[in-house]
């Protein structure tokens, strides 16, 4: 159905025979980049063993809500850096920082700014 080259030299990309199969609807195909990056019909793994630290900006609000569920208040209770680890959500992190005894609706997280390092 495609020409696909064996080999592109630019990108470091060289298909699998049965790349072709992917446009046919076989998705379990897969091309191999030099990076140790294997695609498997549109999903991308990384396997190089290089992971990248996030560090990101958190601010915490305490919120008070009315019968219909609206914010009507809100207090900022802290604000301060967390490192972003792959499989840990931001909200756990946080609420393991600030302690405290809040119920899940009383509290926002908002994320403010992100450095990748």
């Amino acid at each position: 159905m495609f020409n696909i080259p064996p080999t592109h030299t630019a990108l470091g990309v060289t298909p699998s025979t049965s790349f072709n199969g992917m446009f046919n609807g076989d998705y379990t195909s897969e091309t191999t980049l030099t990076t140790g990056t294997t695609i498997y019909g549109g999903l991308t793994l990384n396997n190089n063993g290089t992971s990248m630290n996030q560090q990101v900006k958190v601010a915490v609000f305490q919120v008070e809500r009315n019968k219909h569920n609206e914010i009507k208040s809100s207090t900022i209770i802290d604000e301060f850096w967390i490192e972003k680890k792959p499989g840990i959500s931001i909200d756990f992190a946080v609420a393991k920082r600030i302690g405290g005894d809040y119920e899940a609706d009383e509290i926002i997280i908002k994320e403010i700014y992100t450095v990748t390092l």
